[in-house]
């Protein structure tokens, strides 16, 4: 199980108060309410079969779907290397897929790391990459992470 750093927790809880301030939201419902209301970015299993058995392996042995997106580019390179450190090199044809996103405060060493076709990684990171321009997801900002059919 990946391990959570309760401090954390206080700062995302501090976050989306933050936010919800700005945006002019009520804040006298309980935080669960706060966490519904959080932007979720939502893959299609049809279209990334092999991505969603990652992501469901990474959720069912631990890992978040609540993620914290990370801009810097130094970092996310930095979490890409982390993650992908002690794999192999894919297969032609096929990409290492990362959950959680390199792209996030949860992403690095520890990530869930297979090989999975290039169409979908392309997917994927389109999908991904358009979410965090129309939702407006800076550094920092939590987001709930789903796979639909």
């Amino acid at each position: 199980m990946i391990p959570v750093d309760p401090d954390s927790l206080v700062v995302d809880g501090d976050r989306m108060a933050a936010r919800a301030v700005e945006d002019g939201r009520d804040l006298s419902g309980p935080l669960k309410d706060a966490e519904e209301e959080l932007p979720t970015v939502v893959f299609s299993r049809a279209k990334g079969p092999n991505i969603g058995d990652n992501f469901d392996y990474a959720v069912q042995n631990g890992a978040p779907t609540t993620l914290n997106r990370v801009t810097d580019r130094s970092i996310k390179r930095a979490n890409r290397a982390d993650a992908l450190n002690e794999h192999p090199p894919p297969p032609p044809g096929m990409s290492l897929d990362e959950y959680p996103f390199a792209s996030t405060e949860q992403g690095g060493a520890g990530a869930f790391v297979r090989p999975v076709p290039e169409a979908e990684q392309h997917y994927q990171g389109g999908t991904l990459s358009s979410f965090y321009r129309e939702h407006n997801i800076g550094t920092g900002d939590p987001f709930k992470v789903k796979f639909d059919p």
